[in-house]
């Protein structure tokens, strides 16, 4: 339902600008100053629907986030280079469930992964 409503309230700025997932609002620009002025429109159409938002939860004007796993920045969406300390850590599989786990991982950043589906093709 949130969703939903979220959706509607930031209808004209969705993917130009504004992503929305679950709770979480994500406001993007190539500027400083398109950038004050879409959250300044944001904020402006939340507060006229009613909605809040927490200010402790709230980051504004960071030149890069690590979000769902990936870091997002003006260079591009790249792994978050936690995960990537994950992979290089990672101990070899000696189960099929070890190894199950392992391929769903690197499944989910197969973007980054050169001819991801040849290489895990000997491992399924």
């Amino acid at each position: 339902v949130f969703m939903q409503l979220i959706n509607e309230v930031l209808h004209p700025h969705l993917y130009w600008g504004v992503l929305v997932y679950l709770d979480d609002i994500l406001i993007f620009s190539k500027t400083m100053e398109e950038h004050v002025n879409l959250v300044r429109q944001v904020l402006q159409k939340i507060l006229a629907a009613k909605l809040y938002v927490k200010l402790p939860k709230c980051e504004f004007h960071k030149e890069s986030l690590d979000y769902l796993g990936y870091r997002i920045s003006s260079r591009g969406i790249e792994m978050d280079s936690g995960k990537v300390k994950a992979v290089l850590d990672w101990q070899p599989p000696r189960t099929r469930k070890q190894l199950q786990s392992f391929l769903g991982f690197a499944n989910f950043y197969r973007q980054f992964i050169s001819s991801f589906a040849q290489v895990a093709l000997p491992l399924t």
